[in-house]
Formats: C-alpha cells, structure tokens, sequence
C-alpha cells in the first residue's frame, strides 16, 4: 500500500523508480549563487562565457562538450588521469585527445580545492595551483538514489547503509517480494536505456509466466 496526499493505493505489486539526484562535493563554495549540477544546467538563463565542469564521467563529457560546441570555454577537471574511469583504455585514451583537439581545456589530475566570490565572478581552485575565473562551476560528481522519505524502512526494504541505494536481485526484487525498484535508485548502472531495460524485464516478471531479467 501507498499513501499519497492521505489517499491509500493497493496493489499486488510496487515499483520504486525514484531516481537519484546530483551531489555537489562538499567544498568551500560548493553552494555559492553559479554553482551547479548537471540537474540545473539545462535551466541556465543564459550561456555561461567561461564554465568549470568537475567530474571525469559520461555527465561531465556530455556537458562540456554540449558547452563547448555552444562557444563557452570550457575547462574540464578531474582527478584520475583520463576520463570515462572504467571503460576501455583505447576508448579513454582516444576520448581525451579528442576532447583536447575539440579545443576544451582538460585538468587531469587535479582535486578542487574551493570556489569563491570575486568581482561577481566565481574563482574556482585545485590542489595542483589552478585558479580559474568563471561565470560558473558545474558538478558532475555522481548522484546519490533518492530513497529517502518514502518508508521504505517501514516495511523492512533493504537499501544500502552507505550511498541509499535499493538493493535488488537479478530481477529488480527487493527483500519484500512484492517491491520492485529500478533505475538510478537501485545504484547500478545510470543510463536512461538501462532503466528502460529494467522496467521491460520487471513488467515481464510480474506479469508472464517467465520472469525476466536486464540483460
């Protein structure tokens, strides 16, 4: 059973597909006025001229790119050596040299330290020396699932103590046998075509002879 706006819903079974939201990391600045996650990003009342994006992964390509390619310099900071941590090393390799050739200014290796106010500005620092003036900082850091405040732990569903995620078996289930959880709630792989998948094969379980399973 569900209660939303006081009303009860039943029904044999429940699919929590919450998503997740962006997180920020927790540096001095990290909630100035221009500082942003890639959930804001799009809403921007105007282009930025200069534009710090910090993470290494497919949301911080994405985004410089999309930036670049609409006249903002872009500097792209990450911690690990190159970007996309995980994925083939040609890909990687050949991902950064395409992203340098592009014209984007890359900060391997480098941590962020602060972002501070100036002049109307933001200055945005790393651990390596870099300060940066920009119109913006955006974060591309992770996001956390948004399992929070649903009552989930009322009726004994395991998420996980550390990051929030939901925690599911092969076939979506959760330790309750009737609550199913897919999608970025569920920690694993953050792509809207893997939700999609999963919903796919969830609606089979619950629905067919034959469970299914994303493949």
């Amino acid at each position: 059973t569900v209660e939303v706006n006081g009303q009860k819903h039943t029904a044999k079974y429940i699919c929590v597909a919450t998503g997740g939201r962006a997180q920020r990391l927790p540096i001095p600045g990290c909630d100035l006025d221009g500082v942003l996650t890639s959930d804001e990003a799009l809403a921007l009342p105007k282009k930025p001229e200069k534009l710090v994006v910090v993470g290494g992964g497919y949301i911080a390509v994405e985004f410089a790119g999309f930036f670049h390619g609409y006249g903002t310099e872009v500097h792209l900071v990450f911690r690990q050596d190159k970007p996309l941590r995980g994925f083939d090393e040609d890909v990687r390799e050949h991902l950064l040299e395409l992203t340098k050739a592009k014209g984007i200014h890359v900060h391997s290796g480098e941590n962020p330290l602060s972002i501070e106010e100036a002049d109307g500005k933001l200055k945005f620092k790393t651990d390596k020396g870099t300060e940066l003036l920009v119109d913006n900082v955006m974060f591309a850091t992770g996001r956390k699932p948004s399992s929070q405040d649903l009552g989930l732990e009322d009726v004994g569903v395991k998420t996980d103590p550390k990051s929030g995620k939901i925690i599911v078996d092969e076939f979506s289930r959760t330790n309750v046998e009737s609550i199913f959880a897919i999608g970025d709630v569920t920690d694993r792989i953050q792509l809207t075509p893997v939700a999609l998948m999963e919903g796919m094969a969830m609606a089979k379980t619950m629905f067919s002879e034959e469970p299914g399973k994303p493949d």
